[in-house]
């Protein structure tokens, strides 16, 4: 395990983390006065009901170091939420990869079988199918309006405390290149405390509405240190309904290219100071068919900057693939080029 400092899954028992339908934009509370935050006991009670602890007995057992409150290498827990009131839920796919029996509590109804209806490891999420009905589910969210200092509250289980709520505030946004072996990089950063059992919970704003899903923090011990990520729920949805309809996550474009941010020495005199640098090309590549080089910096597609690789691969995402060219504007020895591009399905 990665340490000082090192990316952990804030849920399966102690295991190595990799790493949340818009709906209306939330309002967020107003502190009640100068002296403290708002009164979050009317957020927490319709919440609690909606949050899921998860238990993942493994096919073989995980090679986990010692540390804390910890059980048998062979089981794995975490957190979830219902997002469909006859027995969808969503966790995260590290929470759940390997298991051969797993189990949710839900408040008032006890423990529960489960069955994974899909998964989909490039966002680490997991969707759970149990057999109940009538079950309370998270409004959920607009993560896109979200402000810097913006309260947020976490919720989970945390060494096997169901159904914990901490608060905090949004730290960051559209974070990447924090560590997590993922590919998909966009996390909403923020310092409610996340711990050991909390992965596959969700973040809340201020009113309830889920905002993300909480997936790792960064920490040199395995606990909380106020530096937590979770992913945006507007990207967990797409897949969560692809999932429950087909079993499958959605198909995404791609261009066949692999990038990595600019370096602050290269980012004297590129538009922005920021881009995704093009470094190589997958076998038989879109990018390369239609003209980008190796070295060329992507600045932004169909006119959406795209200073992070999280934000372009959502940018191209939400265009599709098969058939409708993007046009990516890139930056190539000191002159903007735009090259029109036709992304594939992957």
């Amino acid at each position: 395990m990665r340490r000082l400092p090192a990316l952990f899954a804030a849920a399966a028992l102690g295991a190595l983390a990799a790493r949340a339908v818009p709906g209306s934009a939330p309002a967020f509370a107003a502190p009640n006065g100068p002296s403290g935050p708002a009164d979050f006991t009317a957020t927490a009670a319709a919440a609690e009901g909606a949050v899921v602890h998860v238990m993942s007995y493994l096919s073989r057992p995980r090679d986990l170091p010692s540390s804390g409150d910890r059980g048998p290498t062979d089981e794995a827990m975490g957190s979830g939420f219902v997002l469909g009131a006859d027995g969808w839920i969503v966790t995260n796919h590290h929470v759940v990869g390997g298991g051969e029996a797993i189990y949710v509590h839900v408040k008032g109804r006890g423990w529960l079988p489960a069955r994974v209806a899909g998964t989909d490891p490039v966002i680490d999420i997991a969707v759970l199918k149990v057999e109940a009905s009538g079950l309370p589910t998270l409004a959920v969210g607009d993560p896109r309006t979200l402000r810097l200092g913006a309260w947020v509250i976490a919720v989970g289980s945390p060494y096997r405390l169901a159904r914990s709520f901490t608060a905090g505030i949004v730290s960051g946004l559209e974070r990447s290149d924090v560590g997590t072996p993922n590919p998909f990089e966009d996390f909403i950063q923020h310092d409610a405390a996340v711990n050991v059992g909390s992965s596959g919970g969700p973040l809340l704003d201020a009113n309830g509405r889920v905002v993300g899903v909480n997936t790792a923090i960064l920490s040199r011990t395995i606990g909380n240190q106020g530096i937590s990520f979770a992913v945006p729920v507007d990207v967990v949805v797409p897949s969560f309904e692809s999932i429950r309809a087909t079993g499958r996550p959605p198909r995404r474009a791609s261009v066949g290219a692999s990038v990595r941010d600019l370096a602050a020495r290269e980012a004297i005199g590129v538009p922005g100071g920021a881009g995704q640098v093009l470094t190589r090309f997958a076998d038989d590549s879109a990018a390369r068919r239609a003209g980008l080089v190796e070295g060329d910096v992507i600045l932004a597609v169909d006119g959406v900057a795209t200073p992070t690789r999280g934000a372009l691969l959502r940018t191209l995402w939400n265009r599709g693939a098969g058939g409708r060219p993007v046009t990516f504007d890139v930056w190539r020895r000191g002159q903007r080029v735009a090259i029109a591009v036709t992304p594939v399905e992957r």
